[in-house]
């Protein structure tokens, strides 16, 4: 099992000694230690409990500061939000690993509606990343990838 698949568990999972774990990485992730703005832990715990908040926008700052475990996590929490309907992550130095951690194993419910994805530096494997996100979000109307010079060179 893959690390983000097993993230990916540990988010839908009850039992204590997993939420224990998935507590432990929260912090790790997006602590007070991290440096990642209070607004911004703030939405991503609301995400993450499911509230009903419906947008998400992660600043250029804040992004710089993920790791790879932020993202993950973060990816975990979006696909199992039943409320969040956009999410702006317009340049936020996505890679294509950073969509894979982000959208590789999206399979919620389909309330997302709007996702920006403009001015970052992901390419051809990042859109493929995407593909459960495309499959799965039923209702998603609108994806803005303009500005990333990556995506222009590969033929789109």
């Amino acid at each position: 099992m893959q690390r983000s698949d097993a993230i990916s568990v540990l988010i839908k999972s009850n039992m204590s000694t997993e939420n224990n774990l998935l507590r432990r990485l929260h912090r790790q992730a997006f602590g007070e230690h991290t440096g990642i703005s209070s607004g911004c832990r703030r939405d991503i715990n609301r995400i993450k409990n499911n509230y009903h908040h419906k947008e998400f926008s992660l600043g250029c700052d804040d992004a710089e500061i993920f790791t790879d475990l932020a993202w993950e996590l973060l990816g975990g929490y979006i696909a199992n939000n039943d409320h969040l309907e956009n999410i702006d992550l317009v340049g936020c130095h996505l890679t294509d690993a950073k969509i894979s951690f982000l959208f590789g194993n999206y399979k919620a419910p389909g309330s997302l509606k709007r996702l920006k994805l403009s001015n970052n530096t992901f390419r051809l494997n990042g859109i493929r990343n995407m593909v459960l996100l495309l499959r799965n979000a039923r209702n998603l109307t609108e994806i803005r990838m303009g500005y990333n010079d990556n995506i222009n060179t590969e033929c789109f």
